[in-house]
């Protein structure tokens, strides 16, 4: 019988589940036996894609029957590669999310805080921000990793934060500081940049201003597709003093030159930076930022920077704020992603608040998306503790419309997937890993 034939309570065979593959309601991940035999809950999962989070096939047990409303099929092509990091591990994949590659090749000494790579798959830098003044490069895909040490800093200290490179591995960009997140204190914002896959690194810039570096959200860096242009950003906090109330501070430090040199923006009053994406050329530019103004009257919540000329010039395109005391507030602005062509840019919250007297616990996670380059936003619902999301650098490709956002969730190591730009998602697949990082682009496969 074709699978199209079956009712929504009728079990399903070997031979129904390969009709499902020959209609295109599933794909295959190995040859399905030729068989009458019906279908156990392990046995759908082992031969086909499908949505393990269906709430109806997650109450089964692995050994039940599954019946046709049990089973949403995957079916759009993921041709992405995307990296991430989660404890003392490092991944790689090439299908867009859905299956995840230990990068065997890479000690496990130390918990990783970033990851970056190129669209083959072949080049990829990891930090921690344990290690002073090391990265640890790839140029075989993970196989092996080589400890890189930094030199020529003054003060000896970098403890990097954040890495990114360019979409082909040969500009990489590294964010830090001059000392580890976890130790209180000032500290000082510093960067370094390749033009040679690694095998060197220029001087480093060291940011004049020693400041309370906030501790518990790595500084991150973004590179244009081309290598071009670099921007990281920085939070501290500022105590005025007397009556007034701590507020957070934040500054980019950018590169137009490929990383030859660095320049330190102005200040933000109220707003932590927390993450920036550049698209190819580095034309278009997309900043997340979460807004505190404490004290009477105060509010607090997210908002979106938009650049379309290169970061000269910044412009508010989105903002979700409300009184300290509303129960819809919106914080944990914490991921950016854009496309190459600065079409789509994809930002998402994980409930991260900075106000001391508040826990998380009422606020609400969203998702905001535009497909016009910044100039409009709509907002959805989001997952509750993304840690991160990765866009694909191509817009259109098999399956997709507007892009290929993934999502990655910290606390249950959820994987989500959006075949729609991100204004929808569908839960794909759990894991048992908390991870620290997913690098925001999703390379379109070039092997």
């Amino acid at each position: 019988m074709a699978y199209s034939d079956l009712q929504q309570n009728q079990t399903i065979s070997f031979n129904n589940l390969q009709s499902g593959v020959n209609q295109g309601v599933f794909t295959a991940k190995t040859a399905i036996p030729v068989s009458t035999k019906q279908v156990t809950k392990t046995e759908a999962n082992t031969y086909v894609n499908i949505n393990t989070s269906l709430p109806s096939y997650a109450a089964k047990a692995s050994n039940q029957l599954v019946t046709k409303e049990d089973l949403s099929g995957i079916t759009s092509a993921s041709p992405y590669t995307m990296y991430g990091v989660a404890g003392t591990a490092a991944y790689k994949s090439i299908d867009g999310g859905n299956t995840f590659t230990a990068l065997s090749g890479l000690t496990s000494a130390y918990n990783w805080m970033g990851i970056a790579g190129d669209s083959t798959g072949t080049y990829i830098a990891v930090v921690t921000n344990s290690l002073n003044l090391v990265v640890y490069l790839s140029s075989d895909g993970g196989s092996t990793f080589t400890q890189k040490l930094i030199s020529g800093v003054f003060g000896g200290n970098f403890y990097p934060t954040g890495v990114a490179m360019s979409n082909n591995g040969q500009y990489i960009g590294i964010a830090g500081l001059t000392n580890t997140l976890n130790v209180g204190g000032l500290k000082q914002a510093m960067l370094v940049a390749s033009s040679d896959y690694g095998s060197s690194f220029g001087t480093i810039y060291t940011d004049s201003m020693n400041v309370n570096m906030y501790e518990n959200y790595p500084f991150k860096i973004s590179v244009s597709g081309n290598g071009q242009y670099m921007t990281a950003v920085y939070s501290y906090e500022v105590d005025p003093g007397g009556i007034n109330v701590p507020r957070p501070w934040s500054f980019r430090i950018f590169s137009t030159n490929f990383g030859a040199s660095w320049t330190r923006s102005g200040g933000s009053e109220f707003s932590r930076f927390f993450d920036i994406a550049l698209d190819g050329t580095g034309q278009n530019q997309f900043l997340t930022t979460d807004f505190l103004r404490q004290g009477i009257g105060g509010s607090e919540g997210i908002r979106a920077y938009v650049s379309n000329d290169f970061g000269v010039n910044w412009t508010e395109r989105y903002s979700n704020t409300s009184g300290l005391f509303s129960g819809s507030r919106r914080m944990g602005f914490v991921s950016a992603t854009i496309s190459d062509n600065g079409q789509v840019m994809v930002g998402s919250t994980n409930e991260l608040t900075i106000t001391p007297f508040f826990d998380n616990s009422s606020f609400s996670p969203l998702v905001i998306a535009s497909f016009n380059s910044g100039s409009t936003f709509a907002q959805s619902d989001g997952y509750t503790n993304a840690v991160e999301i990765a866009g694909g650098t191509a817009v259109t490709t098999t399956g997709i419309t507007n892009n290929y956002i993934a999502m990655m969730l910290k606390n249950v190591g959820q994987f989500n997937y959006s075949n729609v730009g991100g204004t929808t998602f569908i839960p794909a697949a759990t894991t048992a890993r908390a991870w620290n990082q997913i690098y925001r682009k999703a390379l379109l496969n070039t092997p």
